[in-house]
């Protein structure tokens, strides 16, 4: 736990070593943090992890207290309120899904309904009310209403480039790429998504790119760095 009153001279104040963990993410207590600690195979440090979750509670930052454990295969979650849903891996026996989780009670969190996925198995999710968006870094953005058992995926055709992050306001979503930049999406109809405006074109960013290098260079700012 970090203590950034001070921003410029930030303070750690707290620690909880946890195993796996590869994301956390606050819940809207402002008390808990549900942490994801991933599926992983043997290591040179560690022994496999078969995932989970886990409630961190933050009341006294300079303690931070487990305070509950659920044993899922997770690969990435995100939390809405007092809702969580989470990425899970294939076994031998389930196909990969979603999971919905209530955090309600953040001490006896509960374990809903696998949402069976056939997909590429998402790297980010994005929970809103009962509506989850997932990317995977190379595979289309798509949303799925988790209310409705029959629901199919609804895919978001996001031009070229890998996908790094998203977000939504009100009807938009936006999507951060490696090559567009970001790309913004009209969710007023969600069952069909529309892209707004249009995406610079490849000659366009190559000539941006081109012209930034110039600038940079005739200001001396690119001195001594490489400048992609």
């Amino acid at each position: 736990v970090v203590d950034v009153a001070t921003p410029d001279s930030p303070a750690v104040v707290g620690r909880r070593e946890i195993d796996a963990a590869t994301q956390l993410l606050p819940c809207a207590d402002g008390r808990h943090a549900l942490v994801v600690c991933s599926a992983t195979g043997f290591r040179w440090n560690s022994l496999p992890s078969a995932g989970s979750l886990r409630v961190v509670d933050l009341a006294d930052p300079t303690d931070p207290r487990i305070v509950a454990k659920v044993a899922l295969p997770a690969t990435t979650a995100a939390v809405d309120g007092a809702r969580a849903v989470v990425a899970v891996a294939p076994s031998r026996t389930e196909p990969a899904g979603l999971i919905p989780v209530d955090l309600s009670d953040p001490a006896r969190p509960a374990v809903g309904r696998r949402v069976p996925f056939h997909d590429a198995l998402p790297s980010r999710l994005l929970l809103h009310g009962d509506v989850v968006y997932g990317a995977a870094p190379y595979g289309n953005v798509w949303s799925l209403d988790l209310s409705r058992p029959d629901a199919a995926l609804v895919p978001l055709r996001v031009p070229g480039g890998m996908n790094v992050g998203f977000g939504r306001s009100g009807d938009v979503l936006y999507v951060g790429t490696s090559w567009q930049g970001v790309v913004a999406f009209d969710l007023s109809r969600p069952d069909a998504p529309k892209l707004l405006g249009r995406p610079p074109s490849d000659r366009t960013l190559g000539y941006l790119k081109r012209r930034g290098r110039r600038l940079l260079r005739r200001d001396g700012s690119a001195v001594g760095r490489t400048v992609r």
